[in-house]
């Protein structure tokens, strides 16, 4: 039989950690990752909510790619309140990214880098994750500033080479793979990468409804809207229904702060191709700023259910649905989810509690508090179990709301509260003096 496959032998009456240890440690390097984290989950008895075994046990689970249960570990450990941030931060984001929950991924990359400024590999991820996202700009600007602490990180590189490609940038795309070039001029992947890139841009010069779009946008970048208009104006004459042209437009009257004509440009663009993701963003972002919030809950309805992007708008779907309190929608939306998922239970145990069904959800809401990551939802949960005179879970709740969000305020003032209910005057003290010291850093 195979070494790697067999557990390591264990005498049943031994049970001193130091062993229990070794074992799981010894298991975990043979890759025998299930017999690891049995291994600590025994050591858990002897030493419970020991941060270091948890922290093994969460590591396990991402060798062996068990990401939900990895982040589960991870988060755990990263709510605490007496946690000091280290790379569990950066654990917790890459099993967030991998679970394809994109904007928890972001917010925990850039917690964690707040912390480690100078981590190339965070930094990268973080750019990855933006970039997925459509958030080409922010993306852009990460991965700069890892050239500027390493000219030739080639991922960075690459990464920033794939958005200037994106955005038909084929002079500053080439120009970063010809530099990597320089370093290893046998890289073939390379130079297949950079013959693509010329192809391309050949092909992209021999369409005119391209070359105009791409000249506007130019254009828009350098606040020069007068020709951005032109240049479309040119391109509809050929091309009259064209969904990139009306788009082109709504980002130039968008620019030009005119929302109302920006809006119907994009509506036009998003007639002529029902699939457009970049009109339909735009759409919400203008639509809010309108009040047409009927329009951009139907628009976000698309997205969530029907595209890819699932991810980047639910935080957005969800914030609507509390807003125009579509409670039996918020209902239906969070059963889409598998049970095992803890955000869909969460909103689930929210979405009830806002029916009347108290009950129900405060014991889903019990274990599940922290993946309603919004700050109303959380604040109204902790109201619930504080009226329910359940003071420690409410605590708990602010507690994380603090962590969560810097220099939430109130969050200090409630939890101070709940603090005095518990009698615990001197904790109830020391997080007043705290939300001073946090006040008078703002000025």
């Amino acid at each position: 039989m195979d070494d790697q496959k067999q557990e390591v032998p264990i005498d049943p009456d031994d049970e001193s950690l130091k062993q229990i240890l070794e074992h799981a440690e010894s298991c975990s390097m043979k890759g025998m990752y299930e017999a690891s984290i049995g291994w600590y989950n025994r050591a858990l008895e002897i030493k419970e909510n020991d941060k270091e075994i948890l922290s093994n046990i969460g590591l396990a689970y991402l060798k062996n790619r068990n990401f939900n249960k990895a982040a589960e570990i991870f988060r755990k450990i990263c709510i605490k309140e007496d946690y000091i941030p280290d790379k569990l931060l950066f654990y917790l984001a890459y099993t967030q990214d991998n679970l394809g929950k994109q904007q928890a991924a972001e917010r925990y990359y850039k917690q964690y880098l707040k912390y480690f400024p100078n981590d190339l590999i965070a930094m990268n991820n973080l750019a990855v994750v933006l970039k997925r996202m459509g958030l080409f700009t922010e993306a852009e600007e990460v991965l700069e500033s890892i050239l500027v602490k390493d000219l030739y990180n080639r991922s960075a590189n690459l990464n920033l080479a794939y958005i200037y490609r994106k955005t038909h940038r084929y002079e500053k795309a080439k120009g970063l793979v010809e530099k990597l070039l320089t370093v290893n001029d046998a890289d073939t992947k390379l130079r297949v990468f950079l013959e693509e890139m010329k192809e391309e841009e050949a092909q992209t010069k021999h369409n005119k409804e391209d070359v105009y779009y791409y000249n506007a946008l130019s254009y828009v970048k350098e606040n020069k809207h007068k020709q951005a208009l032109e240049e479309l104006n040119k391109a509809l004459q050929t091309t009259p229904k064209s969904h990139k042209i009306h788009e082109a437009f709504g980002l130039v009257y968008e620019s030009m702060q005119e929302y109302e004509i920006a809006w119907r440009e994009y509506e036009k663009s998003l007639s002529f191709a029902t699939g457009n993701l970049n009109a339909l963003d735009a759409l919400i972002r203008i639509g809010k700023l309108l009040n047409k919030d009927k329009e951009v809950l139907s628009y976000l309805r698309k997205l969530v259910y029907e595209s890819d992007r699932k991810e980047k708008y639910q935080d957005l779907y969800i914030t609507e649905l509390i807003s125009q309190k579509a409670w039996k929608e918020l209902e239906r939306w969070s059963e889409t989810f598998p049970e095992t998922d803890y955000t869909g239970q969460a909103w689930l145990g929210y979405s009830y509690c806002m029916q009347d069904r108290m009950g129900e959800g405060i014991t889903l809401l019990d274990y599940t508090f922290e993946y309603l990551d919004n700050l109303e939802a959380l604040y109204q949960t902790a109201a619930w179990f504080h009226e329910g005179k359940n003071l420690k879970r409410s605590s708990e709740i602010y507690r994380f709301i603090i962590s969560q969000w810097n220099g939430e305020l109130k969050a200090y003032a409630l939890l101070a509260e709940v603090l005095r209910g518990m009698e615990q005057y001197t904790q109830a003290a020391e997080v007043m003096a705290e939300a001073f010291r946090i006040q008078n850093k703002k000025g």
